[in-house]
């Protein structure tokens, strides 16, 4: 009995042994930024595969419309750098490329394939207050044309919230 348990001490021992000095990992192919910012609506899942440089991470299906939602999992590109670089010039471009940040990319693909739309997961996050904001501005102006999301032209630098829309004014509807 005493002989079987030091045979089976022993066995756990190497056991733990091998497998703690192993320096390799199960881990989920990634794919980067500067590829996802190259595919396009309209491309075919095959392309959309080629460009990204792996298979997709996961997949969910509408049986009855036959749209697939394909994930891939992404990194982004970082550099290293020194404390003392990071306010000089040469730090710029100084510094050891390492990757972070695991985020999802999720690409809309329609019955044929067909990729109709994609987002990354910071986007999903940003979706409602990106709506929000599309959705206030044009309440309190009638001339969204006239206006770029990034940036308001060299000849207007505010907006008017008391500006008429389709007969009323103000952000409430009242002209004050």
């Amino acid at each position: 009995m005493i002989k079987n348990r030091v045979i089976l001490n022993a066995i756990a021992v190497v056991l733990v042994s091998v497998t703690s000095c192993s320096d390799k990992v199960i881990a989920p192919r990634f794919t980067y930024v500067e590829k996802i910012v190259q595919i396009k609506p309209g491309y075919g899942l095959t392309q959309v595969k080629s460009i990204l440089g792996t298979e997709p991470y996961d997949l969910y299906v509408d049986q009855n419309s036959g749209k697939a939602i394909y994930t891939w999992l992404y990194k982004h590109n970082e550099r290293l750098v020194s404390s003392k670089l990071l306010d000089k010039k040469e730090g710029a471009i100084a510094g050891d490329d390492r990757v972070k940040n695991q985020s999802t990319l999720y690409c809309i693909f329609d019955k044929d394939y067909v990729l109709e739309s994609f987002s990354t997961e910071a986007g999903r996050a940003d979706a409602v207050r990106l709506i929000l904001f599309d959705n206030t501005f044009r309440t309190v102006t009638s001339d969204v044309e006239k206006y770029n999301a990034f940036s308001l032209p060299s000849d207007r630098t505010d907006i008017d919230l008391n500006e008429k829309k389709s007969g009323t004014g103000g952000l409430f509807g009242k002209k004050k």
